[in-house]
């Protein structure tokens, strides 16, 4: 019994970030309260105000569901009095709770969680706490159906859909738009997106806090573990989320995702970047993504067609941007077109 009580000093707080989704954030929530943990763990919940008079119905509704939560250690609630805007919401948030407690596990409103998330979460925490080249961790696979006997995946890259880190790695958070883009070089770009196969550089321009967070890893060269078989799903790609089109449902790869009875995982103990995984992770993206940014000679492509399940996409390349730029719209509610203008190769 001693034991356990001193494992749960040990759990790291949750911090939820919610807006205007209340049937979103009640699936969130309870999927939280499904891990044993959560009854040891303090939920901290950071709502933004209304962003215009359409959303004060909804995010009353969420304000409502969050008076009523119980279940965790402990729950606060932090209501933003103005409407920050998402970037500005998880920054600030995010800081206060490294600040506060030195560590967290961050999760936002359409971040579906399994039963094993927490306990995953707060061993990794655990164990590399004192491991500075490890600067993240996620909860989601890189990719679906890697073939490997490993249980995680180390890389350079992070996911923000449900993931975790430490205060002393978050200081280093590259927050200046300006600076980075001054910096960063072809070279550098290049390289953070794997030669476009994912193209994280071009959203560097209007600086997403995820993005951002990425960035400052990759350039300091350190790493992030992730799952082999995720333990996470986004529930938010039905056109209510901030960078979610209507329309993504269509391909909603988290649709029919079963997650692992897996509860248990074999955590290196110095863990270096899986070159083997990450070749196969970026194999499986160029087969399923059909683009990989060229950064060499512009040349001029033509006008192409794809049929990719039930999408429609009409690529539209130029030959004289460095990265794809997309564009979606619905047409008659039955195709989404995809435009991607960008230098490319099909």
């Amino acid at each position: 019994m001693q034991n356990s009580r001193q494992e749960n000093k040990t759990l790291a707080p949750i911090a939820l970030f919610v807006y205007n989704r209340p049937e979103h954030t009640r699936k969130v929530v309870e999927a939280l309260l499904i891990c044993p943990e959560a009854k040891d763990s303090d939920l901290i919940v950071f709502s933004d105000a209304p962003r215009g008079l359409k959303d004060i119905g909804n995010v009353r509704q969420v304000r409502d569901f969050l008076d009523k939560i119980s279940g965790f250690k402990s729950v606060k609630i932090i209501k933003r009095k103005a409407n920050l805007g998402c970037t500005p919401n998880m920054i600030e948030g995010i800081t206060r709770i490294m600040d506060e407690y030195g560590r967290g596990i961050i999760v936002e409103d359409d971040i579906f969680v399994a039963p094993q998330f927490l306990k995953f979460m707060n061993l990794c925490l655990n164990k590399y706490k004192d491991d500075y080249n490890i600067w993240n961790i996620s909860g989601i696979s890189p990719e679906f159906g890697l073939q490997t006997d490993k249980d995680v995946v180390v890389w350079g890259h992070q996911n923000c859909w449900g993931w975790a880190t430490w205060k002393d790695r978050w200081d280093n958070f590259e927050g200046n738009r300006e600076k980075t883009l001054s910096e960063i070089t072809p070279e550098q770009k290049k390289a953070f997106d794997f030669g476009g196969v994912i193209p994280c550089s071009p959203q560097l321009d209007y600086y997403a806090w995820d993005i951002a967070w990425n960035w400052t890893i990759f350039k300091n060269g350190k790493l992030s573990i992730n799952p082999v078989k995720s333990l996470v799903k986004n529930i938010g790609l039905d056109g209510t989320g901030t960078n979610y089109a209507k329309g993504a449902e269509l391909y909603d790869p988290w649709k029919d995702y079963a997650f692992p009875e897996q509860d248990n995982w074999k955590l290196p103990d110095n863990p270096q970047c899986d070159a083997e995984l990450v070749e196969q992770i970026i194999n499986i993206k160029k087969r399923k993504n059909g683009i990989v940014v060229d950064y060499s000679t512009p040349t001029k492509k033509p006008l192409t067609f794809k049929l990719k399940g039930n999408l429609l996409r009409l690529h539209i390349l130029s030959g004289y941007m460095p990265t794809i730029f997309n564009l979606k719209f619905r047409l008659f509610g039955l195709f989404t077109f995809d435009f991607a203008l960008g230098k490319a190769k099909i």
